[in-house]
């Protein structure tokens, strides 16, 4: 529940506490003299441009203006100080990430990818479901997100604008980049880089036999047991676990992907050692529940890259911060160490 929570998006300042309108004002037009009043204001819901599918039931009211939303020993502060000082300090917020999701929306719809209302709530029930026990006596559910500065609205903009990110990244996944591996690694003895060095042929040579014995026969399990100096895998069959392509070094992945399952491959060089690597299954023998987790880890790593890449394909125009391209941003100067201001001991 906090990851959705604690989300950057500010509550939308002028749809929560109604639009600012100039309902009494009157223009007069050249020519003729002639006046035209402006058009009665519309109520807050038709000015809301609700893209995001919001239940209009879900919004907080308008207040009146001169309404008091509080007291402090008997002295009233009002909607109107609310909306004034919300701009102020807020404004800014709201429009970065409204930019953000809005960038999300375009790039869903681009690739016609539809989250339906139903689809957001049945995850908000799930956000959810662990604040609703801690919600105090005397409270809705919604009055207790709103003391937890998220707003309904606020989570449900933010869980819809996730949903789309994460399905615009499964629809980009195939199933062939998705590999289950098993390793042995034979590590380069030696305490220094020279005598590592010296080693290095050596190792080499032993790691290529290991591949021979393997392929002549020896099960990999029992390979594993005999020759692997990896702590971490060797007790499970150096199982590595589901990867995709793009998780993957590029010589591990130019030796496992294509290979029949159950391949073994020719020892690969590595920092410490070399690596054989088994390949134990591919996304198209991966069973519901393996993909569906192989799927969520790699959507929730790569959201923030998606979102920088939509971002600098954007023409994006913030008219209250305007944006600052890359580069242009002035260096910070060093500040200080507090140990400089000490006296010397």
């Amino acid at each position: 529940m906090a990851s959705h929570i604690g989300l950057c998006l500010a509550a939308t300042i002028a749809l929560a506490f109604g639009v600012t309108t100039v309902s009494d004002a009157q223009t007069t037009k050249g020519g003729k003299g002639t006046t035209a009043t402006s058009q009665p204001a519309k109520t807050p819901a038709q000015q809301r441009p609700n893209w995001y599918n919001i239940p209009e039931d879900r919004f907080v009211p308008a207040w009146a203006p001169d309404k008091a939303v509080a007291k402090v020993n008997g002295e009233a502060i009002t909607a109107r100080e609310v909306t004034t000082f919300l701009w102020d300090w807020r404004a800014a917020d709201v429009v970065n990430t409204l930019m953000i999701f809005k960038l999300i929306d375009q790039e869903a719809n681009r690739q016609k990818i539809r989250v339906t209302r139903a689809d957001v709530l049945a995850k908000m029930d799930e956000t959810l479901a662990d604040l609703k026990p801690l919600v105090p006596a005397g409270r809705t559910l919604e009055q207790e997100l709103l003391a937890r500065n998220t707003a309904w609205t606020r989570l449900y903009i933010q869980i819809r604008a996730t949903i789309q990110l994460d399905r615009i990244i499964e629809q980009s996944l195939k199933r062939d980049d998705l590999v289950s591996t098993a390793q042995i690694i034979i590590r380069v003895p030696g305490n220094t880089p020279e005598e590592q060095e010296k080693n290095k042929a050596a190792t080499l040579e032993a790691a290529q036999k290991v591949v021979e014995e393997i392929r002549g026969g020896l099960s990999w399990d029992e390979a594993v047991e005999k020759y692997s100096e990896d702590p971490f895998t060797k007790g499970k069959g150096g199982d590595l676990g589901w990867r995709w392509k793009e998780e993957l070094d590029p010589k591990f992945a130019e030796a496992v992907l294509g290979k029949n399952v159950g391949a073994v491959t020719d020892p690969i060089e590595t920092p410490s050692g070399y690596q054989i690597v088994r390949l134990v299954k591919t996304g198209q023998q991966a069973t519901p529940e393996e993909y569906k987790t192989a799927v969520d880890r790699i959507t929730e790593m790569k959201r923030g890259m998606i979102v920088r890449e939509l971002q600098d394909k954007a023409k994006m125009e913030n008219y209250i911060v305007p944006v600052v391209p890359p580069g242009a941003m002035t260096p910070r100067q060093p500040q200080p160490s507090p140990e400089g201001n000490r006296p010397p001991r």
